[in-house]
């Protein structure tokens, strides 16, 4: 039974579920230093912006989807 529970975590944690909060940190810290730059007034910049913090979020809730549909059997 413990290798069930092993390699269950293991399935579950080979999903990326970090990877999704460290590109959000990464985002995050990149648009904190272009802030103190005075450069984050650019449109292009805050579209970019968007949309990799969009691509995060769909990274979190799809990952979290999975995690759900394998614990559902």
């Amino acid at each position: 039974q413990a290798w069930e529970i092993i390699a269950y975590s293991l399935v579950n944690e080979r999903l990326g579920i970090p990877r999704y909060s460290l590109a959000r940190s990464a985002l995050d810290r990149a648009v904190a230093v272009l802030q103190e730059q005075g450069e984050w007034d650019g449109e292009a910049v805050k579209i970019e912006a968007a949309n990799v913090a969009a691509l995060c979020e769909a990274a979190r809730t799809a990952s979290y989807a999975i995690v759900t549909q394998r614990a559902k059997g």
